[in-house]
């Protein structure tokens, strides 16, 4: 999230990213180090829960989202089919951010701009459907 921050931020010399990129990993290193929520944060692999995951599962992702990216939205349902989950469903939705509204860009500087903070109707539709078949 950082990387694509810096790297898509205009107030940032394209020349300057990589420094910008060490200064910010040395303060997050800090932050992780000390006790308690980010640490917990920083130290935590969801995948091994993801595995013990044996419950039907919907996975909904949005394409454009750059904080949980697709890929790993697919390696959580990866994990979970690992694990013997035969009944894991992933849907990714086009221009859909890590809010899961409309954005083509799917940057979180432009959320507070978007033109719209509805929940698409195949978003729902969708969800409806899974828990129709799950339940």
């Amino acid at each position: 999230q950082r990387r694509y921050q810096i790297e898509h931020s205009p107030a940032i010399a394209p020349d300057k990213r990589d420094s910008v990129m060490m200064v910010s990993d040395r303060e997050v290193e800090k932050l992780f180090a000390a006790p308690g929520w980010m640490h917990f944060f920083a130290e935590y692999d969801p995948l091994p829960t993801a595995g013990r995951v044996k419950t039907p599962a919907l996975i909904l992702q949005g394409a454009t989202d750059t904080q949980v990216t697709p890929e790993q939205a697919n390696m959580i349902a990866v994990a979970m089919r690992a694990g013997g989950n035969r009944n894991v469903t992933v849907r990714t939705f086009p221009r859909m951010n890590h809010l899961m509204l409309e954005d083509a860009s799917g940057d979180s500087n432009g959320y507070k701009t978007l033109s719209s903070y509805r929940v698409r109707r195949d978003f729902l539709g969708a969800l409806a459907d899974w828990l129709a078949r799950a339940l």
